[in-house]
């Protein structure tokens, strides 16, 4: 019996790794026409990999090609070993690696995680799956989907069996917790799964048993030093003077919301970049809570001792699960407040800078623990109660058709369905690809254009992402960076400012966020991409080109034909617009006289 588990449970890992592959295939077959999320993604975190991997083991203070010469800790990518990926193939190659890095590990580390804790394949694969179809970033590494791997090697740490211990080994799980802490970001969860491991292990000790304690705060030591190690500008920063410069988001204005409805939009929506479609999965878990309730009355009151224990260990885990979920979702509410945000405002430095919510980055692998013991609950107190076998495999087989729901989410949300059609429709699908964003055919007929070497001058863009002037190599002074230097957020707003003054909403959200160091124009409010399809033009543009020139812009790549660009002392170098058919944009290059 226990070799036919073996081989179904081994079956079951080789049928996720095909699918998790299986999803990797669109962008193997459409190359750089693959749609990909841009947001955060093509237009800032790739950048930073990109030129880590071009410094790489350089001790640069500043990096020359955007804003200017950027500080460093400006330049930290979230996650430091992928900067690897970028070293070794080209961009594009290097963001499949990712991709099919994160999803290998999302299968497999979950499956074996909720194996370990529930002992029950069908189920612990179909919930294995449906996190695997959640489409977390892949430039923020292993931040999420990785979390499975983390708390696998811990559990093999805290494991209290000596033959389990021997056959198990420390150094597998020493090398899952490293290879995590590597491809993750402090900033963004690390943090928060510092503060939830240590609490962990401090329950384990209290609970009596003080040796997986102890390996497992060896295990917290080990990921803290290795978050320190490669995380360490950023480390020094939000130490007390440890500060080489004013980073521009003393300046931010945080916004508030309320509570309750903060609560309610996270608990069943989830958020950005961390939503695992709690809302279809809050019923079945409600319904396993009532159940083992009503059993654990029923079971103290007519059978007493260690009849109902092995139903009752899951009960334990899931409640204690879900009101680690509820606390962190309430505190992520109240940490939004008005309150909160009044006070953060009115403070400098890291209460204010730092993002103390994130720990809902948490909460995708939380809500799969949560529902994989609510599964066990339910199937464990059918089988105490010797009921026919076809039927607790029929509930077996609802509970995993259930997972369906936020599987299918996952897919519809993510980028396969537009790859997909994509790819049956024969290319003709109207979003934006790779290849239309960073315009390298367009890029390089600039070059041949302005015909200087890219270090010697410097560029902006309008009506198209900075990150697409950058990948190609120019030296920009615009760029999307969470911290940069203040100064240098002033001196780029004198460029900008009649134009602020035109819009309160383009002042409000320059002057209060600033994260995108970016031209504006009101006439286009914050539209970033200007699309050729549009005919975009402008003649009521006011931007100090004089500022501009001071700090040291040499050129514009436009994507409007800006009229009457002589009286601004513009020198337009192309009267024909640079493009070529499939291009989403299309360019003219004016010089500052």
């Amino acid at each position: 019996m226990k070799e036919i588990h073996f081989k179904r449970e081994k079956l079951f890992m080789w049928l996720g790794i095909c699918f998790a592959v299986l999803l990797c295939v669109p962008y193997f077959i459409l190359g750089k026409d693959s749609i990909i999320t841009y947001h955060d993604q093509l237009d800032g975190e790739l950048i930073t990999y990109l030129l880590n991997a071009k410094h790489l083991f350089q001790k640069l203070n500043n990096y020359p090609e955007i804003m200017g010469g950027i500080p460093k800790e400006g330049m930290i990518s979230p996650a430091p070993l992928y900067i690897l990926f970028f070293k070794v193939f080209s961009p594009f190659g290097a963001f499949l690696c990712c991709i099919l890095v994160n999803k290998l590990v999302q299968f497999i580390f979950i499956y074996l995680l909720l194996l370990k804790k529930t002992g029950r394949d069908y189920l612990s694969f179909a919930i294995a799956i449906w996190f695997t179809c959640i489409p977390f970033y892949p430039v923020y590494g292993l931040s999420i989907p990785g979390q499975p791997m983390l708390y696998y090697a811990l559990e093999l740490l805290r494991e209290e069996d000596r033959n389990v211990q021997k056959k198990n080994g420390m150094f597998g799980p020493i090398c899952l917790i490293f290879l995590y802490g590597v491809s993750s970001s402090l900033a963004l969860c690390g943090f928060a799964l510092l503060v939830l491991v240590g609490v962990w292990a401090c329950c384990e000790c209290i609970r009596g048993k003080r040796k997986g304690a102890a390996r497992m705060m060896g295990g917290w030591i080990l990921l803290t030093v290795t978050y320190t190690v490669c995380n360490l500008p950023l480390v020094q920063q939000l130490l007390p003077g440890g500060r080489d410069f004013i980073s521009h988001k003393s300046e931010m204005k945080l916004e508030s919301a309320a509570v309750w409805e903060t609560f309610r939009r996270i608990l069943l929506e989830g958020e950005d970049y961390c939503n695992a479609y709690s809302a279809l999965v809050l019923p079945l878990i409600g319904v396993a809570l009532v159940w083992g309730g009503i059993h654990l009355i029923k079971n103290k009151k007519f059978s007493p001792g260690n009849a109902a224990k092995s139903w009752q260990d899951p009960l334990k885990s899931c409640v204690g699960i879900f009101g680690v979920i509820i606390l962190i979702v309430l505190f992520r509410a109240v940490y939004q407040s008005a309150w909160i945000v009044d006070l953060r405002n009115g403070q400098r430095g890291v209460l204010h800078d730092f993002n103390f919510g994130r720990f809902t980055w948490l909460l995708p692998v939380l809500w799969c623990l949560c529902t994989a013991y609510a599964g066990e609950i339910i199937l464990t107190s059918l089988e105490e109660k010797k009921l026919q076998r076809h039927i607790v495999l029929a509930v077996s087989g609802f509970l995993c058709l259930y997972m369906a729901g936020p599987i299918f989410m996952g897919l519809y949300k993510g980028e396969l369905k537009p790859n997909a059609m994509k790819i049956i429709r024969g290319g003709n699908y109207e979003m934006m690809t790779w290849k239309q964003f960073y315009a390298e055919d367009l890029f390089e007929q600039v070059d041949d254009l302005i015909g200087r070497p890219k270090e010697e001058y410097h560029v902006v863009s309008l009506g198209i992402y900075p990150a697409a002037a950058a990948y190609n190599g120019f030296y920009c002074l615009d760029a999307y960076s969470n911290n940069y230097d203040l100064a240098y957020k002033h001196q780029f707003r004198k460029v900008i400012a009649p134009e602020l003054d035109k819009s309160e909403y383009l002042k409000s959200w320059f002057d209060e966020w600033g994260n995108r160091c970016y031209l504006v124009l009101a006439q286009y409010n914050n539209y970033f991409t200007l699309e050729k399809r549009w005919g975009p033009y402008s003649e009521d543009y006011d931007l100090d080109f004089e500022s501009l020139k001071e700090l040291g812009g040499a050129y514009i790549l436009s994507a409007a034909y800006l009229i009457g660009s002589e009286e601004k002392g513009l020198k337009l170098l192309n009267e024909e617009p640079i493009q070529t058919e499939g291009s989403w944009y299309r360019l003219w290059v004016y010089e500052i006289e």
